[in-house]
């Protein structure tokens, strides 16, 4: 078996639904201040007329895709071209398989963590933590019935009569890029595609040339070509995932000091 898999082996191991039984899960909803919908929604999303916002500890004891974990999540309502849908600030899980497959396939910003739930009578709650930071708590007592009358409406109205949370979720790449390679990597999201970088150094060594023949030697067809160069705050918004690592001011600078292809 070979470490480098093709396309279609890669979508012959996927399943059309990720299905999870026996599971655990404590929702809780809330309404919060618009100006802070506001500020923590990125463009094009735009806050609803209610501002709601939904989190979430979850207990996984067993899935169709073999992997048991907990997961913890925080949603905003929020709206695009007048439809409403769901945006997720962050879902931290505790297994590196939930991590990647729900971050690379359906673009949930999943990151590792410790997570806990509890059950004591009617009192049910968990937190997460994360480099040592408990960052989220959630604690309710099981009443059978909501805290605002209200809020029944509302939160039904996100329901299905099956009780199954419905609508969309509004989900972005887990790392931003510049505004330049977010269009090519666009236009290579088809099957079979490859995105490659040259670096400003190896275009200043007019190496650009050398490794373009190396590239098609190897078999692949170059279908799209752009030269451009990054300025400072797109590399930084590029490398977003090592920011705060030794190394990202230097990366950073150096990416953004001359052309790159």
């Amino acid at each position: 078996m070979g470490f480098v898999k093709t396309y279609e082996e890669i979508l012959a191991n996927t399943r059309e639904t990720a299905d999870f039984y026996d599971a655990e899960m404590l929702t809780v909803f809330w309404e919060t201040r618009p100006e802070t919908v506001a500020r923590l929604l990125p463009a094009p999303l735009m806050p609803t007329a209610d501002p709601v916002a939904m989190a979430f500890v979850a207990w996984y004891p067993r899935t169709n895709f073999d992997v048991t974990y907990h997961e913890t999540a925080l949603f905003l309502r929020a709206s695009f071209n007048g439809e409403e849908g769901l945006y997720c600030l962050a879902m931290p899980v505790t297994s590196d398989m939930a991590m990647i497959g729900g971050r690379e396939l359906y673009g949930f910003p999943k990151k590792i963590a410790d997570i806990h739930m509890f059950k004591d009578g009617d009192v049910v709650g968990g937190w997460t933590e994360r480099r040592g930071v408990r960052f989220m708590e959630l604690e309710a007592k099981l009443t059978g019935s909501f805290n605002d009358p209200a809020a029944q409406e509302k939160i039904m109205g996100m329901t299905s009569p099956d009780g199954k949370m419905r609508g969309l979720s509004y989900n972005f790449k887990y790392f931003p890029a510049s505004k330049e390679i977010l269009g090519l990597i666009a236009a290579l999201r088809d099957e079979g595609y490859t995105f490659a970088m040259i670096k400003p150094s190896a275009c200043r060594k007019n190496h650009v040339g050398p490794i373009l023949a190396m590239i098609n030697q190897a078999g692949f067809r170059i279908s799209a070509i752009r030269s451009t160069k990054l300025t400072k705050e797109e590399a930084e918004h590029f490398y977003e995932m090592h920011r705060g690592k030794e190394f990202y001011g230097s990366l950073c600078n150096f990416m953004s000091s001359g052309p790159i292809i």
